[in-house]
């Protein structure tokens, strides 16, 4: 059985695309790590980063410690430990050090902190300890123009950080009349005879 004209030529096309796809320009980077969604200024991301978040706040590296040269037993990270004096805060940091595991290399979801830098950390716990990693938010303070614009003029709204907001008790009392008005209504709609 031959292929016709046409569907050959379609497979050489897509054969030599492929190939050079993977011997293209970045054929040489590799990274076991691997990000879900690219992270980029959008509000909503920022808001949806400070809710995942267990801490978000600025701060300075006064202690850089590299990740270990082999993987740690049990549920230790396998980042290495930076040490953060807190700047500001918005959410699970107060002022004094912070200690958040995510020195490391890229290729093993790390980040290159430098001692006397500023960073704006986005950190998530596990375990015991906060983490970050390549795959958040976190960047140098420089670089987060429109993240501080976007937490700072949200102060007063985003979750868990004491603003105004409603409380467990009023969310079940709305949650209750809500669904007791969409009970009635459907009652109502039953009594009512159709045309």
């Amino acid at each position: 059985m031959t292929l016709p004209r046409r569907q050959a030529w379609f497979l050489a096309v897509a054969l030599i695309v492929n190939l050079l796809r993977l011997g293209g320009p970045r054929a040489g980077e590799a990274h076991a790590c691997g990000c879900a969604v690219a992270a980029n200024a959008d509000e909503s991301v920022v808001e949806e980063s400070f809710e995942k978040s267990a801490a978000v706040f600025s701060g300075k590296v006064v202690k850089v410690e590299e990740a270990p040269s082999v993987p740690p037993d049990g549920d230790d990270p396998f980042l290495g430990p930076v040490t953060f004096e807190v700047e500001e805060a918005w959410k699970g940091a107060s002022e004094g050090s912070v200690v958040v595991y995510g020195q490391g290399p890229e290729a093993g979801c790390g980040r290159n902190f430098e001692e006397g830098e500023t960073y704006l950390v986005y950190a998530y716990r596990t375990d015991d300890y906060l983490a970050t990693d390549y795959c958040g938010r976190t960047k140098p303070v420089e670089l987060a123009s429109s993240d501080l614009r976007e937490l700072d003029a949200a102060r007063g709204s985003l979750p868990d950080t004491g603003g105004p907001g409603a409380s467990p008790l009023e969310a079940m009392i709305v949650t209750g009349v809500a669904l007791s008005m969409l009970t009635a209504a459907a009652l109502v709609s039953r009594g009512i005879p159709r045309d």
